[in-house]
């Protein structure tokens, strides 16, 4: 049985499993509370959520529950949008994982209201990759470049055309 959210002939872990049956199980307040956080938040890499604190405080959840669900929501939606699937497809995946129909049908209705952060989150993982893997900048290049004590000449011209150069 292949799914859309993930790699074909993969299936997710047990603990993802357990976090997204977590997930539908939520009651609706603490779902208005995650959706909230997606629908105004800057960033998604780190978990920067003042005006959420106070409510998180006030609900049900944890602050580990709250960054529990964030980040399955965030995986459900990064795969969503890298592999450019259609809510159906989604929705199709959510059902052959052992959930209750109301569960699903709660997070199909999550996901259809997240469906335009979709996108910003793949961007923000995108950008968050980049900066944790630490590709070359053209900085990076520069201080490989800078060995020019070491044989004389520098690496390369500033101006490679000559003064006049426009």
């Amino acid at each position: 049985m292949d799914l859309h959210l993930f790699r074909s002939g993969t299936w997710p872990s047990e603990d993802f499993r357990a976090d997204l049956k977590s997930l539908a199980a939520l009651r609706s307040k603490d779902l208005d509370l995650l959706r909230g956080w997606f629908l105004h938040t800057p960033t998604f890499t780190g978990l920067d959520w003042p005006d959420y604190a106070e409510a998180v405080k006030k609900s049900d959840l944890s602050v580990e529950e709250f960054e529990k669900h964030v980040s399955v929501i965030q995986y459900v939606l990064n795969r969503w949008n890298a592999e450019k699937l259609s809510l159906r497809q989604v929705t199709a995946d959510l059902q052959k994982f052992d959930l209750k129909p109301f569960g699903v049908r709660k997070l199909v209705s999550l996901f259809a209201e997240l469906e335009g952060v979709g996108k910003r989150v793949f961007l923000d993982s995108i950008r968050s990759f980049h900066e944790t893997v630490a590709l070359p900048t053209i900085d990076d290049i520069n201080v490989v470049c800078e060995l020019r004590p070491l044989f004389g000449d520098p690496a390369y011209e500033a101006s490679p055309m000559g003064a006049d150069y426009d």
